[in-house]
């Protein structure tokens, strides 16, 4: 089976952590599984970072041509689809959909709804348009702007793609809750960088520490990433909270 993996985020740990649990995975269920990871523009040092080393995994990175996300943006907003034919990023985008077996939009956070990523979007929706399998797994979604013009084009288009994916697994449940209110089917799950339970070795000094007692590893987050917190200067009141722990 050749499966085309798309959306994968980078440049953040924990989506690491599921890009490779999810991957292996796959790997360890499906012997004779072909995985190809599409992204476009990424730096090469950061694709290392998240390879799994596989002879049955390639990790293709399209250049970002020049009005490669306007043309993207366009061909949603005003139904310009023509526009997807002209640039040579989109058009490999595109045979490499028509050569996969089924299409999987890795696991990952809110870029349907609140983070209105018009790229994720774009990709989902060749995939809808080519006529595809699609498999929309472990991903959150929601909550749907209506504000704007803008806000309810990309919210039709989310709704739209949710309904269209074959598969649709969820990690959390307030997604679930949104997931009921507009009448899309879905499976539970976790997760994804929870498919794996890593060994490694304990420093003594943490191992004297605990003594033997249970315990769980924090990693702490300014969250200032966050759409919820965007424009607001909450850095340093964050840090102050962590501090006070």
């Amino acid at each position: 089976m050749k499966v085309l993996m798309i959306n994968q985020p980078m440049s953040n740990r924990g989506d690491e952590s599921a890009h490779r649990a999810f991957v292996r995975s796959l790997l360890k269920k499906m012997p004779e599984i072909l995985i190809t990871v599409v992204r476009v523009g990424i730096s090469p040092d950061t694709i290392r970072q998240f390879k799994v080393d596989d002879e049955r995994v390639v990790y293709v990175n399209l250049p970002r041509n020049k009005g490669y996300l306007k043309f993207a943006k366009l061909g949603l907003q005003k139904g310009l689809y023509f526009l997807w034919g002209i640039l040579p990023t989109h058009r490999k985008l595109k045979k490499m959909i028509l050569e996969a077996d089924v299409v999987i939009s890795a696991p990952g956070g809110i870029c349907l709804g609140g983070f209105q990523n018009w790229e994720h979007l774009f990709l989902l929706k060749m995939v809808q348009r080519l006529n595809k399998k699609l498999v929309y797994y472990g991903r959150s979604f929601g909550p749907f702007k209506e504000e704007s013009e803008l806000d309810r084009c990309f919210k039709k288009h989310s709704i739209e793609i949710l309904r269209y994916a074959f598969f649709l697994s969820i990690r959390d449940k307030k997604t679930e809750k949104i997931a009921c209110q507009l009448g899309i089917p879905y499976y539970p799950t976790v997760d994804s960088a929870f498919l794996e339970t890593p060994r490694v070795k304990i420093p003594k000094e943490m191992v004297s520490a605990i003594e033997g007692c249970p315990y769980i590893v924090f990693v702490p987050n300014l969250l200032i990433w966050h759409y919820a917190f965007r424009g607001k200067s909450l850095k340093k009141k964050f840090l102050i909270f962590m501090v006070a722990f």
